[in-house]
């Protein structure tokens, strides 16, 4: 009899799981397609983005540097453009969301998939903590830093699903390239998923293979240099991508813009508490880790989240471009991701933690994931009421 109680129990969660996905698909879509729509015709009163001047880099030919701006520029020469491109940027985004349940349900495959789902709709409905009572926490100058979510740069946004699906094609070879040989459709299937991301935005392989490269060399040593060719084949696989962005650099810096050293410069030219921004982002991961930190030494999964999100910290903290571009943050984009790819494997720890019926870890943690959704909410409505997004 209990068990005919779980089963239906089980069933009524699924079955709620499922309308909370419908309901975020149509509310999603709508609110999306109203801003991107805002943000073609009515950037004179508000609604600044970067989509009309990636547009212009089309019809100019300057600074030709991501595949997005020729397909916005094609689009564009349509028929009701407007709708066309504010369409096209929505079903990107809902293609965002997709490849973060492909990523969550191979992390918990055994989970119920509308479960997965909703699990996949927060991360991609998750933004720094917002605190407007206390003016240092509330207040920044540029108010996506770190943030998994941008909406007013179309690059990123093409850019994210890919790069997601890569993530995931790695997480499938950190499993299995130690004792099962890579096909070449693996390889090609792989190097293509990089060499689109890097197409759409250079930002996400730099930070990305330095975290390949690290798991390749740990697991070589550990593994006595067996199935040496495996190693061979996934290293590889990252250099089509970096011989692109090698090629994009090359039109993107001059003598008036150079890559520079120094510590938090670039974020200082994005936010008066950089440090504090960074914190205010990942609040939700940060106290899962401290429930899962045992787990880094044990879940190679896991831990190659917090690898790529500390390298690419590490990117944004050091490295900054000057000149005119100083404002831009061009270096800080590899985090904005990697900080939601830490988001999304610390979900997965989180489900293990309610399904430990770990009640104050849960409590904690859900507190502080459901401050991030509510900053979401209160960004994403001043950005349908004409808010600056920068």
């Amino acid at each position: 009899m209990n068990r005919v109680k779980k089963i239906q129990q089980k069933s009524k969660y699924s079955n709620l799981c499922m309308a909370l996905t419908v309901i975020f698909f149509v509310g999603y879509s709508a609110m999306f397609i109203t801003l991107f729509h805002h943000q073609y015709y009515m950037s004179d009163i508000g609604y600044l983005a970067d989509l009309l001047y990636h547009i212009e880099f089309f019809e100019t030919g300057e600074n030709m540097y991501s595949l997005m701006y020729v397909l916005l520029g094609l689009l564009d020469k349509l028929p009701s453009s407007g709708v066309g491109i504010a369409v096209f940027l929505t079903g990107l985004l809902l293609l965002g969301v997709y490849a973060t349940k492909c990523l969550l349900q191979y992390l918990m495959p055994h989970k119920d998939k509308w479960v997965v789902w909703v699990y996949a709709w927060i991360c991609n409905m998750f933004f720094k903590i917002i605190i407007p009572i206390i003016p240092m926490v509330g207040t920044f100058r540029y108010e996506v830093v770190l943030n998994f979510n941008v909406y007013h740069n179309p690059t990123y946004i093409a850019m994210k699903p890919f790069a997601i699906l890569s993530v995931l094609y790695f997480l499938t070879f950190i499993k299995t390239y130690h004792k099962e040989r890579i096909s070449a459709k693996q390889w090609l299937v792989f190097t293509g998923l990089m060499l689109l991301t890097t197409a759409f935005k250079p930002n996400f392989i730099v930070g990305f293979s330095l975290a390949v490269l690290c798991v390749l060399i740990i697991d070589f040593v550990k593994n006595r240099g067996k199935n040496i060719l495996n190693y061979i084949l996934v290293g590889t696989a990252v250099l089509p991508s970096i011989a692109l962005t090698f090629l994009q650099q090359s039109q993107l810096f001059n003598d008036n813009s150079h890559i520079r050293i120094g510590f938090m410069t670039g974020l200082k030219a994005m936010d008066e508490y950089p440090l504090l921004t960074v914190i205010l982002s990942m609040v939700f991961p940060i106290v899962i880790l401290i429930y899962s930190y045992r787990d880094v030494f044990k879940d190679k999964l896991y831990a190659f989240g917090l690898l790529q999100m500390l390298t690419n910290l590490a990117i944004t903290f050091f490295v900054y471009e000057d000149g005119p571009r100083l404002n831009h943050g061009n270096f800080l984009w590899s985090s904005y991701f990697a900080v939601g790819i830490f988001c999304a494997v610390s979900m997965y720890k989180f489900n293990k933690l309610v399904e430990e019926n770990n009640k104050g870890g849960v409590i904690i943690s859900s507190s502080t994931l459901g401050a991030h959704f509510m900053g979401w909410i209160n960004y994403v409505f001043d950005l349908l009421n004409g808010g600056r997004p920068f």
